[in-house]
């Protein structure tokens, strides 16, 4: 893609100054499978609090111009929307994601797009970056490292724009994102970010991302784009309250049902139960059980299920994962 970016310069490639203004939007979704996010500027989110691992991580070697490389382990399995992963792939573009994606490239698609080629991939802050130099030395260094039993971080530090000089590369960002097996969220944070040099075509609708989105494209949240680039010091958490972990979202009737994804049984915990319904994505009764404390998700196909729990008090539904 570059090769053509050179050609066309002169119409079409061209350096701004931008300023970094942030949207006042502080938080976000859910998405249609529950995933919601908010900002380290929002009263509720998280705080900024950079993880160095700068002298104890893998350096990520082989990243260039527009490619990925990877897969590398995680250490651990990390739940993503209604699968399971335990490696991942890093693009140069400042992406990483869980399909076999070979490049994401300017222009970028907005998110969540089915079928784009960016599907299943965290945009942890995606634009046309680049790691080698046509002159000179390029800074740019890809870490990783899993920091805990439940911690996974990837650091992109230094990485430049590629722009159409005799370098090829201008700016600076550095950031990372932190996957947490422990919650089954993930948060984007950024230490310094370079808002004055951006390369931009006139063509593209898209010509930076901060985004998330699921296997297919289908479901997934936009959260910054184009010259809304992060701030420095920022934070951005990701999560699912109701999707992964043990449920309890009503301290009224104290009901839990666990574990969440579930393979075989789904255990409940609820005082004077009357009944559980298992409905498909669709809408679809799949199942129904009488003053009994599990139901048996064996016999179904992986996929997303809304239980409904009737007890003499009070009527709940709870979103379930089925794993494969």
């Amino acid at each position: 893609m570059k090769n053509s970016i050179i050609i066309l310069s002169l119409t079409c490639v061209f350096i701004i100054i931008v300023l970094n203004n942030l949207s006042a939007q502080t938080s976000g979704g859910p998405d249609s499978f529950g995933y919601i996010w908010k900002s380290s500027a929002d009263t509720e989110g998280p705080v900024f609090n950079w993880i160095d691992i700068s002298t104890t991580g893998t350096l990520v070697t082989d990243l260039q111009d527009d490619n990925a490389v990877g897969f590398f382990p995680i250490g651990f399995d990390f739940r993503y929307y209604d699968n399971t992963y335990n490696s991942i792939k890093i693009g140069s573009n400042g992406w990483i994601g869980f399909n076999d994606v070979s490049n994401v490239s300017l222009c970028f698609p907005p998110v969540p797009t089915p079928g784009a080629g960016g599907d299943n991939l965290m945009f942890v802050f995606t634009a046309d970056m680049i790691h080698i130099a046509y002159t000179g030395v390029n800074p740019a260094k890809v870490y990783y490292q899993q920091t805990s039993d439940y911690e996974f971080v990837i650091s992109f530090i230094d990485v430049p724009y590629w722009v159409n000089t005799a370098s090829g590369f201008s700016g600076s960002n550095t950031f990372q994102v932190i996957l947490d097996a422990s919650t089954n969220s993930f948060t984007y944070q950024y230490l310094s970010m370079e808002p004055t040099v951006l390369n931009a075509l006139e063509a593209c609708n898209m010509n930076t991302s901060v985004g998330f989105e699921n296997a297919d494209g289908s479901s997934g949240l936009q959260i910054l784009s184009n010259h809304n680039l992060p701030s420095n010091e920022m934070a951005i958490k990701i999560e699912c309250p109701d999707c992964f972990s043990t449920i309890q979202n009503n301290s009224e009737s104290k009901t839990t049902v666990y574990p969440n994804p579930v393979s075989d049984k789904l255990f409940i915990d609820a005082e004077n139960l009357v009944s559980a319904k298992v409905f498909d994505e669709q809408g679809k009764l799949i199942s129904e059980i009488f003053e009994c404390d599990n139901i048996s998700f064996e016999h179904l196909m992986p996929g997303v299920y809304t239980v409904k729990l009737v007890t003499t008090t009070i009527s709940e539904n709870f979103k379930i994962i089925k794993l494969k």
